[in-house]
């Protein structure tokens, strides 16, 4: 009963979202401004505050390492699938469109994670996904720089240019880092920075979620559902199967493996759009693929996570 009344609020604030921007008609610039609030402000106060008054636990890098080791392993096989014939039959993909294929398979949407990762956990699940947070920098968003660099439609300088200098400025990595650092030499912030940092982390998790149904799309799916629901297939069905192999061999606390399984799950980052848009990839293909994840994530994440709690 505790993973549905956890997932289900959250998609329920993600269909509000869709909602709001149907019946009230708000620009497609209202959510990007929405989105660089969250980005630039919000999310990253709320993971500072919570890993500068958490114990600082190396148990937790398994967890950073099996994600690391499974969106690896995603990787490889969205390669090896387009190699093969059986990808041929299904769908002639070029390769702009085989990066947002990509993009779907290794990006994941930290929003939702983090947001059932809050409901079931508290502030011990906020902690674990700040950890894992750190290896997703390296395995999925610099795996689909070096993809889209190379196969975009692009130059790799001009991609070179817009995505490093944002990724070595990146808040959420800043405040991950300075969060860490803090909590090695204090044990609690000041109750008024504290209070005040709390008010900002309230805001954080609701406002992202309505972000990311203002940002679902439905129209002009059909045509692409093919190779749409080939990235689905890896993102929320493969990438779970290998984490959960791993994780069988490792030791980890119940918190950790459910947060393990829920990075793994969900579906890819709404900010694969920003690449896809700046490195010259598919980005009608990846609305869809953002869109119908979104979709059935519902489905294969409340069994995921069922099975493991049983």
């Amino acid at each position: 009963m505790l993973v549905i009344t956890a997932i289900l609020p959250v998609f329920f604030v993600i269909m509000t979202g869709y909602a709001i921007k149907k019946t009230f008609g708000f620009t497609e610039n209202f959510w990007k401004q929405m989105d660089k609030l969250i980005f630039n402000v919000l999310l990253p106060l709320l993971l500072f505050k919570t890993l500068a008054e958490a114990p600082l636990e190396l148990e937790m890098v398994k967890v950073g390492l099996i994600v690391f080791v499974a969106i690896s392993v995603n990787a490889a096989l969205c390669f090896l699938i387009r190699r093969i014939k059986i990808w041929r039959s299904i769908t002639p993909v070029a390769w702009p469109a085989f990066t947002s294929i990509f993009q779907g398979t290794v990006r994941v949407n930290f929003y939702i994670a983090l947001s059932i990762a809050t409901i079931m956990f508290g502030d011990t699940g906020i902690q674990i996904m700040s950890f894992i947070l750190l290896f997703l920098i390296p395995s999925s968003v610099v795996y689909s720089i070096i993809v889209l660099q190379k196969y975009g439609d692009m130059s790799e300088s001009q991609g070179r240019k817009n995505i490093f200098a944002v990724l070595f400025k990146n808040p959420v990595i800043i405040s991950t880092l300075a969060g860490i650092i803090t909590s090695l030499f204090i044990d609690d912030l000041p109750l008024v920075i504290g209070e005040t940092l709390n008010i900002f982390g309230r805001a954080t998790l609701p406002l992202a979620l309505l972000g990311i149904g203002g940002s679902i799309a439905f129209t002009g799916i059909k045509p692409l559902i093919k190779p749409a629901l080939i990235a689905s297939f890896l993102r929320l069905i493969i990438g779970p199967l290998v984490g959960i192999a791993i994780a069988a061999n490792v030791t980890l606390s119940p918190a950790e493996t459910m947060c393990l399984l829920l990075v793994l799950a969900v579906p890819s980052a709404a900010s694969s759009m920003s690449f896809a848009t700046q490195m010259g990839g598919d980005t009608k293909l990846m609305s869809a693929i953002l869109t119908i994840q979104t979709v059935l994530s519902l489905v294969t994440l409340s069994l995921f996570t069922y099975l493991i709690q049983m």
